[in-house]
């Protein structure tokens, strides 16, 4: 195309207003701000920062968004003074974009290389620019320093004629009157699963008020924010089957287990009697209305005598304590017991499975309460982390020192109504410089996956616990094949295990297009899967880092909670795999791997990463 400005005029008109403008630096975008009422400055500026100059934006002036027209019935026109029913929308195009550009059909293709995304501009009733960001799409894969590691949807843009798509985690300020911090979470989290998933549906702020008028025992409008058992709730309505983890909970545990750990008592607080029998019947037994025998036979001495069996009693139980004690120390020293998880690895558990969490936190001392969401991690690699960080990390299951790959990783990707979107923070430190600690997160699941993270994990480290040996043996193989085994450093000669839920579908599509092995391929598309599995990979330091695992143990994650080890599918060791069909027992598994003589598959693969990358989505 030629000069278009040349022969239509009007685009001239166009060029010199603010619905199309070229900002070059910080000091232009200053003065942007100034053009577009109602924008606000700072997560503008600070939008324009991270995507880096210089940015193409056309704006529309006369812009009719389903969300805020949706607010604006249900509340805004009922008040006294006017509100303008219709918003502005930006949408932003990285580098110096020609106005004939956006036009010409040819260079479409390329303009969608340069589309960052759009933003919403809303009227503010005081006429601020405080919270005035609506529904907001904007890619992160294309800012300066992309972020790789997060959920996001594929949209669609209609800008100056032309359809464009956007791949983003929808992100909106709250909305003070209608939707505060807490539904404003639940709008972001449905809009994400509505675009994303046939399953469920986009959510209006009309549908949480109704929701809150019928459920709450006061007013819907305006808005007093929800609690997290209440957010709970409403995602109940729109067909997701929550699970709410709280900080209490597991704050109480782990004290618990400290306390018991000090002071030397058994778990259940109970006591062991001594072993053995008398008379042909055991020690302890006693029948319905009978005195038991030691309680007879201290009624026929003396004091003294009685007193001198008590001792005798009470040094045979110490005697048994002592031998139980020792005999159970042996047990862990040998094999290690499992480890009780904390509150950050099961939040990294359900985050590194690619499930968007709604995050209550909150700052106690300043009375902060609010409500985020959490959609990804920052990478985070063990290469920089100090080896006192990975030393208190560390739990030991019989010879080998092992460390969750969630040690590795402490900041997380958050959707913060009161923020800009995509700020990476840290655990219990979000919300900006509000220092707040998470106090509970709400995991949105499918209404068909049963098996939570804390049991799947249970049953999986049960596994690598009682199979140290196997594990031990696939590292040597992988020194003598490969020379990536564990030397050196005992730091560095670790066994990393990670976690994730998945569908059965993608792991397996991966899993076939990572190998050209008939005998793996064979492996995964003929074991048969539920529709949602839990994966728990191992693999070595060195391993991890490079982006690969030596093995697998697959469950299913439709099973009911107390399933135990019948829940296991799948084994994967050293390049040996084990499945079992569903009436095949679970003792079934271990037979087959040992009667294994040959590898069947590759020794060293690539670790599952489709859950939190781009273009890759759980189909639910």
């Amino acid at each position: 195309m030629g000069d278009v400005s040349n022969d239509l005029p009007q685009l001239k008109e166009i060029k010199d207003s603010a619905q199309y403008k070229i900002i070059y630096d910080e000091k232009s975008a200053e003065g942007y701000c100034h053009e577009i009422t109602y924008l606000n400055r700072g997560s503008f500026l600070r939008i324009c920062e991270l995507y880096g100059y210089p940015i193409t934006v056309i704006c529309q002036p006369q812009y009719t968004d389903k969300m805020y027209r949706d607010a604006y019935y249900i509340y805004l026109s009922h008040l006294h003074f006017d509100i303008e029913r219709h918003c502005q929308r930006l949408a932003l195009f990285k580098g110096e974009i020609p106005l004939v550009d956006l036009f010409d059909p040819d260079r479409h293709e390329d303009l969608q290389k340069c589309l960052l995304g759009t933003m919403v501009i809303r009227p503010s009733y005081d006429h601020s620019t405080e919270y005035t960001l609506g529904r907001t799409l904007l890619d992160p894969y294309k800012l300066k320093r992309p972020l790789r590691y997060l959920s996001t949807a594929r949209y669609k843009a209609t800008i100056l004629g032309q359809t464009y798509r956007i791949e983003a985690f929808p992100f909106s300020n709250q909305h003070g009157d209608v939707l505060r911090c807490a539904e404003t979470s639940v709008w972001s989290l449905m809009e994400y699963y509505g675009t994303l998933y046939e399953n469920y549906r986009v959510v209006l702020p009309s549908m949480i008020s109704s929701w809150a008028s019928k459920e709450l025992p006061e007013r819907s409008l305006p808005s007093e924010g929800l609690t997290y058992s209440q957010i709970s709730s409403l995602l109940k309505t729109f067909d997701l089957e929550p699970r709410i983890y709280e900080r209490g909970a597991y704050r109480d545990r782990a004290e618990k287990a400290e306390e018991g750990s000090r002071e030397g008592t058994l778990a259940d607080g109970g006591r062991v009697a001594p072993s053995g029998s008398e008379g042909g019947r055991e020690q302890g037994e006693v029948k319905i209305g009978e005195d038991p025998p030691l309680i007879a036979e201290l009624a026929s001495r003396s004091e003294i005598e009685a007193e001198r069996a008590n001792q005798q009693i009470d040094a045979a139980i110490r005697e048994v304590l002592q031998k139980s004690s020792e005999e159970s120390k042996r047990i862990v020293k040998e094999k290690g017991a499992l480890r009780r998880l904390s509150l950050h690895d099961l939040f990294h558990y359900y985050v590194e499975s690619g499930i968007p969490l709604i995050t209550a936190v909150c700052n106690q001392r300043e009375e902060i309460y609010h409500s985020i969401v959490v959609i990804g991690h920052d990478e985070r690699s063990p290469y920089r982390m100090k080896k006192e960080s990975i030393k208190r990390k560390i739990f030991r299951y019989g010879t080998l020192n092992m460390i969750d790959s969630s040690s590795f990783y402490d900041r997380y990707i958050t959707i913060d109504d009161n923020q800009y979107p995509y700020r990476s923070e840290r655990f219990d430190r979000f919300s900006m410089a509000q220092n707040c600690k998470v106090e509970a997160f709400i995991v949105p699941l499918y209404k068909h996956i049963l098996l939570d993270a804390e049991t799947a994990v249970s049953i999986i480290e049960t596994i690598y616990k009682d199979s140290v040996s196997v594990l031990q043996s696939s590292l040597e193989q992988l020194d003598e094949e490969e020379n990536v085994g564990c030397q050196g450093d005992p730091l560095d000669n670790l066994v990393v295990l990670r976690y994730y839920l998945t569908t059965s579908s993608g792991f397996v599509a991966f899993r076939n297009q990572d190998t050209d092995y008939l005998e793996e391929k064979l492996f995964y598309s003929m074991t048969s899967f539920p529709k949602y599995i839990w994966v728990g990979e191992y693999s070595t330091l060195e391993l991890y880092r490079q982006g690969k695992i030596l093995g697998e143990i697959i469950v299913d994650a439709t099973a009911p909670k107390y399933s135990g080890m019948g829940a296991v599918i799948a084994m994967r060791f050293g390049g040996r795999c084990a499945s079992r069909r569903t009436n095949e027992p679970p003792g079934v598994l271990q037979e087959k791997l040992q009667a294994i003589q040959e590898q069947q598959a590759r020794l060293v693969y690539k670790l599952y990463t489709d859950n939190l990358q781009k273009g890759d989505f759980i189909r639910w």
